[in-house]
């Protein structure tokens, strides 16, 4: 998932009306350099580091109605 789905996500208040769920937390999750050298190349790791593209933790929590 990409920070702007991420966004998207937060922003459909669809979801919300329609299912009664909360986006109760995210957090980014920071890779040291030595692990995404490992697994990414430069480009990506440029994606990773701007932000385009990462890995988040991300909370939600869903009411039954």
């Amino acid at each position: 998932m990409t920070f702007n789905e991420e966004s998207s996500i937060k922003n459909k208040e669809s979801i919300k009306a329609d299912k009664n769920v909360e986006i109760k937390r995210t957090k980014v999750i920071e890779l040291p350099d030595a692990v995404l050298n490992e697994y990414l190349n430069n480009p990506e790791i440029k994606l990773f580091k701007i932000k385009e593209v990462g890995i988040l933790s991300i909370t939600i929590v869903g009411y039954k109605v």
